[in-house]
């Protein structure tokens, strides 16, 4: 893996882009992204004030699915509120999403379904996925309210897009993100709180 020096204040970034395409050096906040083999300073992570909280960057968890290292953050808006998304490694190295919101966890993966929507799906609307019934239980628009660490993908502060959630009454969640030009799917389960631990 190259390693790779911030653009402004010269600290080293470390090993982050082996499988990271965002990273925000720790010293002074700037934001880098790698995205077709060009390195480039993006600007400022946003502001993150933090709190007290269950999961944490670069302070393993342990799950009932697995051990999870936590080496990115994007918080989002949501209007009514706010909510983190941790992108965390498991002992393989393959990543997985923790979304904390108000004391509700999950942890999800990507999914690439051919049935599922590429659009946005209002409330009580019902998605076939794995053999089940999903509903739709929220859907809103989201906004990127600041970042920290490795991330897999490029995230700038005040992007907008439309997110769903939807359950099927077996203890997952399943996850639309929609922006103008495409889509992603997540799916995984709720953890319990009681089942989180730092290993």
């Amino acid at each position: 893996m190259e390693r790779r020096n911030c653009m402004t204040c010269g600290a080293d970034l470390g090993e982050a882009f082996g499988w990271s395409r965002m990273v925000n050096c720790a010293h002074c906040g700037t934001a880098h992204i790698l995205r077709d083999a060009v390195f480039a300073a993006a600007g400022s992570a946003g502001v993150f004030h933090d709190a007290p909280g269950l999961v944490r960057l670069m302070q393993p968890v342990q799950t009932l699915q697995g051990r999870f290292l936590p080496v990115g953050v994007v918080r989002f808006s949501y209007g009514r509120g706010a909510w983190d998304e941790f992108w965390a490694l498991d002992d393989l190295g393959k990543g997985a999403w923790i979304s904390v919101d108000e004391g509700d966890i999950a942890l999800q993966r990507p999914v690439a379904a051919a049935s599922l929507p590429a659009a946005p799906r209002e409330r009580s609307a019902v998605i076939a996925f794995d053999d089940r019934d999903w509903t739709v239980t929220e859907a809103e628009t989201a906004t990127c309210l600041a970042f920290r660490g490795q991330l897999p993908e490029v995230f700038v502060l005040g992007d907008q897009f439309t997110f769903l959630n939807a359950s099927s009454g077996d203890g997952r969640i399943l996850s639309g993100e929609f922006w103008p030009g495409g889509h992603a799917w997540f799916c995984g389960p709720w953890i319990d709180p009681f089942d989180l631990g730092a290993k």
